[in-house]
């Protein structure tokens, strides 16, 4: 008797390359981003500036053994960044849409600058 074949393949090992998606999705909001893969990592960088001036970084890395996300801000006037979110391991779109959309200062400027009211100041 033949063996059966499997019905689902086997979860590959590492985190997926999610570089292409979200750097589509950070087009989307405005964002200017380039990507780049060299062999087994890849890269996205994105940076979008508020009206107000504040300029915001993103970086996604990925290889086969992680994946990570890191934000920074630079305030009009200042030579060093705030980190807003320091690598921290994403595996999924929804994690790098729920980390950006949930930072205090991203969302207060993202607000003011489509023209909607906030409770929070920078």
């Amino acid at each position: 008797m033949e063996a059966r074949a499997p019905y689902h393949a086997a979860a590959p090992n590492g985190p997926r390359n999610l570089a292409a998606a979200i750097a589509a999705w950070l087009r989307g909001l405005g964002f200017a981003t380039t990507e780049a893969t060299y062999g087994p990592l890849a890269v996205v960088e994105a940076n979008w500036q508020s009206p107000e001036g504040l300029r915001f970084y993103l970086e996604y890395h990925w290889s086969a053994l992680r994946a990570t996300v890191a934000l920074v801000v630079y305030q009009p006037g200042e030579r060093y960044p705030l980190d807003l979110v320091k690598e921290q391991y994403v595996g999924r779109l929804r994690e790098v849409r729920h980390l950006l959309h949930n930072d205090v200062c991203f969302r207060a400027a993202w607000q003011l600058a489509k023209g909607q009211p906030t409770a929070t100041t920078l």
